[in-house]
């Protein structure tokens, strides 16, 4: 995995640093790193504590709108710059 990695980029690499709340995963930080040393890579990543997504945030902050009256509707969409500290704009359907 990590070999067929280095192949694909253009500037090669001795490591790879994993991030984010899927490095959380046992499984995955073993195949990574059987598959780094098969590779002659390092692999890095954070300690368990560190390895945290937004889904805590966003739960939140959904939590607030709602306790606030706030509603969305589905049909939204996903936008990655949707405000967290203020009402979101009124949107009419096209």
């Amino acid at each position: 995995m990590l070999g067929r990695m280095r192949r694909m980029f253009a500037v090669p690499f001795i490591a790879a640093l994993l991030g984010g709340g899927v490095v959380a995963n046992r499984r995955l930080r073993e195949r990574m790193q059987q598959a780094a040393d098969e590779a002659g890579l390092t692999v890095l990543y954070p300690s368990l504590p560190l390895c945290t997504d937004n889904a805590a945030m966003i739960a939140c902050a959904g939590y607030h709108r709602l306790a606030r009256g706030e509603l969305t509707s589905f049909e939204i969409g996903a936008d990655p710059g949707l405000p967290l500290d203020r009402a979101l704009p009124e949107r009419r359907p096209a």
